[in-house]
């Protein structure tokens, strides 16, 4: 019998529908071709990981959340909630496809520091993985910006309100919405999509402004 269907058969034994291990993106192992101190569910490390989870009993991954995280803080508590983040991106699998060129790649992985066990700090792992964002949108194919342009009309009613948080954040130079208060229109901006009712139009004019 194979370690899958042991598991399985243990499962049943003990009367354990789901056996879930939790981890954070960043926390997923990589190859060391592919690392830059960052974990990401979509490395050639993770597959290899999550066969291992299989054969020890696991039949369920619980992730932590997955939003986006600015370059000031890397904690995903304090993330978007429905974009993404970029830093899960498989950099290396990019270069394989030819979306981003191994001069930049190389480049990319010299600037950043020898890992001490497995360590590089946050803000040059979020610079690098922006320089390499920003080569692969440039050079996107027509079908891929088809694409994303009808992602964003069908998805406009949480992508735009969250492009205007970064917006808002370098107006009022702090990514944390909490900080903005120093300022009246700092603490307007802070309700902007949750206004007082009689905030509501000028909640609006400020939308159509930013």
């Amino acid at each position: 019998m194979t370690p899958d269907r042991v598991s399985e058969s243990a499962r049943r034994r003990l009367q354990i529908d789901w056996l879930v291990l939790q981890i954070h993106d960043a926390s997923f192992p990589s190859d060391p071709e592919e690392d830059l101190g960052r974990g990401t569910p979509y490395s050639r490390g993770a597959e290899r990981f999550f066969a291992w989870a299989v054969g020890q009993g696991f039949n369920a991954i619980q992730f932590g959340p997955r939003g986006m995280t600015g370059r000031g803080n890397p904690s995903p508590y304090d993330a978007t909630i429905f974009s993404r983040n970029p830093l899960d991106l498989p950099l290396s699998r990019f270069v394989e496809r030819g979306q981003l060129s191994e001069a930049t790649w190389k480049s990319i992985r010299d600037s950043l520091p020898p890992l001490r066990e497995g360590i590089v700090p946050y803000p040059l792992v979020y610079d690098a993985c922006q320089r390499a964002l920003n080569e692969i949108i440039a050079g996107a194919s027509p079908a891929d910006r088809s694409a994303a342009r009808g992602f964003l009309v069908d998805h406009e009613g949480w992508l735009i309100p969250d492009a205007l948080y970064r917006v808002l954040s370098r107006q009022h130079a702090s990514d944390s919405w909490q900080e903005w208060h120093r300022t009246e229109q700092g603490a307007f901006d802070q309700r902007l999509f949750h206004p007082l009712v009689e905030h509501q139009a000028a909640a609006q004019a400020r939308f159509r402004e930013l």
